[in-house]
């Protein structure tokens, strides 16, 4: 793990507020998950059975749960190769302030009169 994004749902999850996140399943007393964060940039360490597309050296970025550790386990599905141009610290806070940004933009098709 070399970077990880915090972004505004993890910082409600690491706070517990509001409240009604606790009563969702975040962890009425503690939270759920010990280690907190989902955006990463990092290099690959090892790789589980089946993964063909990530070789260990790899510079990737992307998302997994518990990005603030050390050491993060990861989908496949949920890394891609970092850019060049991107320095590890950039890429930690692209993947999902970039969905969130996505989804509340309006597309050009959507688009009223």
């Amino acid at each position: 793990m070399h970077a990880a994004g915090l972004d505004q749902g993890v910082w409600h999850l690491m706070t517990g507020m509001p409240y009604a996140l606790r009563a969702a399943g975040f962890g009425l007393r503690a939270p759920r998950r010990r280690v907190r964060g989902m955006d990463v940039a990092g290099r690959v360490e090892s790789l589980g059975p089946g993964v063909t597309r990530l070789r260990p050296g790899d510079e990737v970025y992307g998302t997994c749960t518990g990005s603030f550790a050390e050491f993060a386990c990861a989908k496949e599905d949920g890394l891609a190769p970092r850019p060049a141009r991107l320095t590890p610290e950039e890429a930690a806070v692209v993947p999902i302030s970039s969905s969130t940004s996505a989804a509340t933009a309006p597309c050009a098709h959507c688009a009223g009169p």
